[in-house]
């Protein structure tokens, strides 16, 4: 595996915390595109953006959802997600 995108637990609420990263930066996965894409798709229960400081994110390696607030998106979201960051240029 050089790559995943990982869910970490699903909450009682249905939001679900993941965790995203690669190997090494040798790995064509756009971690940053990825995090960007996913937060502007994300949002709070109430239909609020994310706040800042708490959206997904954290390197060009690893990182992942908010762990206070979670990710409202769905794992084939997260698929599609991944897919267009990679195959748009």
């Amino acid at each position: 595996m050089k790559a995943f995108i990982a869910i970490v637990t699903k909450r009682k609420n249905g939001r679900t915390v993941y965790s995203i990263g690669k190997k090494s930066r040798y790995i064509l996965f756009d971690l940053p595109g990825f995090f960007k894409r996913m937060n502007k798709l994300d949002s709070l229960p109430d239909g609020s953006p994310l706040p800042m400081g708490k959206q997904a994110g954290r390197s060009d390696l690893i990182g992942g959802s908010s762990r206070l607030h979670a990710s409202g998106l769905s794992w084939e979201q997260m698929k599609d997600i991944y897919l267009e960051t990679q195959y748009s240029s």
